[in-house]
């Protein structure tokens, strides 16, 4: 049986950031905007005009990740897929001012990543795997392998073919199309 490298970001894919990241905001400048108001990558555009380009420094913040929660079925779902003999990398863009603090996050919830298999890039049509699934329709289809775009509302104005609604459903589609699971 073939083993595949399977690339899986980590923001909004292995873990919930959004959420937590609208609480921050919204504490702070009395708002009420949710996850689902995200139609555009740029999250800044959706805040109050006061805030702006100030939303990013939330997640400058290293502490972010104290509250962030995985996604439901993303720590069964790397389980299951290094049970079956594959190597899981996690791929993710990251900010100098936390660097290596989402491979900690990573590890404090039993993801079990070791260094190697943890990669900090923009450019993800970079990395070497078969398979990636990520929240950012650029990343999917400029991926050189077979991306999956996790859906999310920022990408749902996207037509793509390889759409994922969830961890239970990426599974599926590796256990009924594909030799991943021979």
């Amino acid at each position: 049986m073939k083993k595949y490298i399977i690339g899986i970001d980590v923001d909004d894919v292995s873990g919930n950031l959004m959420t937590v990241w609208l609480d921050r905001y919204n504490n702070d400048y009395n708002d009420c905007l949710l996850t689902e108001d995200i139609t555009d990558w740029n999250v800044a555009s959706f805040t109050k005009p006061e805030c702006a380009r100030r939303m990013y420094r939330y997640i400058e913040d290293p502490s972010i990740y104290d509250d962030v929660k995985p996604i439901e079925g993303a720590v069964d779902g790397v389980r299951e897929l290094r049970s079956a003999g594959h190597r899981v990398v996690f791929v993710t863009a990251a900010n100098p001012l936390i660097h290596m603090r989402k491979l900690k996050w990573l590890r404090d919830n039993k993801f079990k990543p070791t260094e190697k298999d943890y990669v900090e890039i923009l450019d993800k049509s970079l990395i070497y795997a078969d398979y990636l699934l990520d929240d950012k329709y650029e990343n999917v289809v400029n991926f050189k392998g077979k991306g999956y775009l996790f859906d999310a509302p920022w990408n749902k104005k996207f037509e793509y073919v390889n759409r994922i609604y969830n961890w239970k459903q990426f599974l599926e589609t590796f256990q009924e199309g594909s030799s991943l699971w021979s």
